[in-house]
């Protein structure tokens, strides 16, 4: 079986989780376990290295701006490239619309190269093997581009939620779930995650730590209203360091 190659950069560890299930879809229907080309901020290494369908993370080296840096850039560039050529992939999908990471695939002498063909990204990949169909395509909002692309790739009519399971089924006691958020606008609704905790529910899951902000009391009461007293919850919103 051989290993394809995802590369999304991520903007941080929140955004890059919530794909995950698009991921496991990828792999599933691939018949394969993803290597993950990512940055460190995404801190993917550390809930991802015992899961069922990733096989390794690579944290991207970074550039640095300013023209004076060229050549310590262009030096990070071939690292980037190095590291990917260590697993001679036959395939990977970039989760991003830069230049720089479709680059990456480029010269890395991948054969079969996936992309979302976002603006000038357009002109480098086959029409088959692009979200995007030309230059002047509209984005696609609310941060959906991940599972468009997998549906796109793997043929599906959907994608269902999943948690990320632990391939080595060792059992952990509590599943922390973060509502907070920098926010109102930017929350997703309550009763999405009562969504999620009933799913958890049906995987026996009994103990939940909800990660509240310091004005989600009635959120917290909610959940435990709409959930029942049966799971345990531990809530945070009066919480104080």
């Amino acid at each position: 079986m051989n290993n394809i190659l995802v590369i999304d950069p991520g903007k941080g560890w929140g955004h890059f989780v919530s794909k995950m299930y698009c991921y496991q879809k990828l792999a599933e229907e691939l018949n394969t376990k993803i290597v993950f080309l990512t940055k460190k901020s995404t801190q993917a290494e550390h809930y991802l290295k015992l899961s069922s369908f990733c096989e390794q993370v690579i944290y991207l080296e970074e550039p640095k701006k300013g023209i004076k840096n060229f050549f310590y850039n262009f030096r990070v560039f071939m690292k980037n490239i190095h590291n990917i050529n260590k697993f001679n992939f036959k395939s990977c999908y970039v989760f991003h619309p830069s230049l720089r990471y479709l680059f990456f695939a480029k010269f890395s002498n991948i054969t079969e190269i996936w992309g979302l063909g976002l603006k000038f990204q357009n002109f480098f990949l086959k029409r088959d093997r692009k979200l995007y169909e030309s230059f002047f395509s509209k984005t696609i909002k609310n941060d959906n581009e991940a599972y468009e692309f997998v549906r796109k790739i793997t043929s599906s009519q959907k994608i269902d939620y999943k948690p990320i399971y632990i391939s080595d089924n060792k059992n952990r006691d509590t599943i922390g779930i973060i509502i907070a958020s920098s926010g109102n606008e930017r929350r997703w609704s309550i009763f999405k995650y009562i969504e999620i905790i009933n799913f958890l529910k049906t995987k026996n899951f009994k103990k939940f730590l909800i990660i509240s902000g310091i004005d989600q009391e009635n959120d917290e009461k909610l959940i435990q209203k709409e959930i029942g007293k049966d799971i345990i919850f531990t809530f945070t919103a009066k919480k104080k360091n």
